[in-house]
């Protein structure tokens, strides 16, 4: 079959990008401050990162934890950007989740995604059981 008969635009996957802290579950003191000034001083209504008291409110002290470990593409360039710097590969890093992925179908039209995917699924189905029969 020809590619320009398939009802497909374009499709593509990306593993799961996932943010965290090296050695504790938050980012504190002067760290916590430089982190929030560049990861997250966009917009208020932002929450891949949030304040937090640290130890239950003790002294006052704030902390940084990640709410959201997936976070935004926004969010996710500034972080690579930061742990970019000397220093913060020691305290932050982005991971890719191997067993968790984003994956996209653009169609042009004639299917919606849902029932593309669906049938392409199908499809892969009973081309890998024509594979199996003939081993």
């Amino acid at each position: 079959e020809h590619a320009k008969w398939s009802p497909v635009g374009t499709t593509w996957y990306k593993m799961v990008p996932k943010i965290e802290f090296i050695g504790k579950d938050f980012l504190d003191g002067e760290d916590a401050e430089v982190f929030m000034k560049e990861c997250n001083d966009f917009d208020l209504n932002h929450h891949c990162y949030r304040w937090f008291d640290k130890d239950g409110g003790k002294k006052g002290e704030k902390c940084v934890k990640v709410v959201n470990e997936r976070g935004c593409d926004f969010c996710l360039e500034r972080v690579r950007t930061l742990t970019g710097e000397p220093g913060w590969d020691e305290k932050v890093r982005v991971l890719k989740s191997k067993s968790h992925f984003i994956f996209t179908v653009e169609t042009t039209g004639q299917l919606p995604p849902d029932i593309l995917f669906k049938e392409a699924v199908k499809v892969l189905g009973m081309k890998c059981q024509s594979v199996l029969s003939t081993l």
